[in-house]
């Protein structure tokens, strides 16, 4: 074991409350927004995470309809990225709701496209790599083998598609 003391965060919200005092009495207003506005980014993140964990494992659970309402939620509030989207199609898959998270896949590429934002070809890439895994599984493997490739010829160093390719 480490002698090391090991962090935890502070039992009490006075050290907050002190925390800001502090800072306002530093920097001003600006500072004291600034640390009020990481606050509550820590705290809906913290929410996020619970919601995508129990998500998890409702769908585990076989409750789909309610695991969908909680990745739903996270999937509003990561606009930015694809994690809620992905989410949602691991539980139509588990669930064998295959069309539903093919129709899921395909409208989150076509926002993601009309969204062209700088990190949404990362996002597109991903999504249409489970577009693919999704219709596989369907046993629409020419379709699926088709978009491998063509996502293969775009970046020929990703192992993701690659693999998937391998094993259509």
């Amino acid at each position: 074991a480490s002698a090391e003391p090991r962090w935890a965060p502070p039992a009490d919200d006075t050290s907050e409350v002190t925390a800001v005092a502090e800072h306002k009495r530093l920097g001003g207003p600006r500072a004291a927004s600034e640390i009020s506005e990481a606050r509550e980014g820590r705290s809906r993140a913290s929410k996020l995470l619970s919601h995508a964990s129990r998500a998890h494992a409702l769908s585990e659970q076989g409750r789909t309809d309610e695991a969908l309402y909680l990745a739903r939620a996270v999937a509003r509030e990561c606009t930015h990225g694809t994690i809620g989207t992905e989410l949602i199609l691991s539980i139509l898959e588990r669930s064998g709701r295959l069309w539903h998270a093919q129709r899921e896949a395909e409208e989150a590429i076509d926002g993601m496209r009309c969204r062209g934002r700088g990190s949404a070809d990362d996002a597109v890439h991903t999504l249409r790599l489970a577009h693919s895994r999704v219709l596989a599984l369907r046993g629409r493997v020419d379709e699926a083998e088709a978009e491998l490739a063509e996502l293969v010829a775009q970046r020929p160093d990703d192992l993701r598609a690659v693999s998937q390719l391998r094993g259509i």
